[in-house]
């Protein structure tokens, strides 16, 4: 049991230790953040953009009884529709137009040449630009007409149609370049 000579022997102890330790923790708390300005102003950072691009990923194929038809001859019946099949497929946010032309042009016009003579047979060139498997609209050699369907994975058809009757016989012939422009 504690008597009274005890607990004030016990108290100058405590407010002794009590006084050192409010000292000591002013000065802690005045030191720290001051050294913390000065190492902050020591510390040099390095900033980092990180930046990537995806590149547009395009195919364009066209097919003739499911074929590719690149850098082949295709005969046909003049009269009778020829009718090609393209797939387009691209990643692409850009629009994608497409540029058909004629070798054999008479301004934006497909013409089939005789030979080498001054002979040709005039044809219309459709395209399908929507992807709705349907004859579409008929292109002019020459000039871009944009796609309106989803590019990525569009699907049409591209319809060659001829009239027949009263031309010089042998054989004529045309070259179809595809050129697809914002891929």
């Amino acid at each position: 049991m504690r008597n009274g000579k005890n607990r004030g022997a016990i108290l100058p102890f405590s407010k002794y230790f009590f006084s050192k330790f409010v000292i000591l923790i002013t000065i802690l708390l005045l030191f720290v953040p001051i050294s913390y300005i000065f190492s902050a102003q020591s510390l040099d950072w390095e900033t980092i953009v990180l930046t990537t691009s995806v590149p547009v990923e395009s195919t364009f194929n066209i097919t003739y009884n499911g074929s590719p038809v690149e850098g082949t001859t295709i005969n046909f019946t003049l009269g009778e529709p020829l009718v090609l099949r393209y797939h387009l497929q691209s990643n692409s946010t850009n629009p994608i137009e497409l540029k058909v032309t004629s070798a054999n042009a008479n301004g934006f016009n497909f013409r089939l040449k005789f030979n080498d003579a001054t002979y040709y047979i005039p044809y219309n060139l459709f395209v399908d630009y929507q992807g709705n498997n349907t004859k579409g609209n008929k292109a002019n050699s020459g000039q871009f007409k944009e796609f309106t369907g989803s590019y990525e994975d569009l699907s049409g058809d591209i319809t060659i149609e001829t009239t027949d009757g009263g031309y010089t016989a042998g054989s004529y012939k045309d070259t179809i370049t595809f050129e697809l422009r914002g891929m």
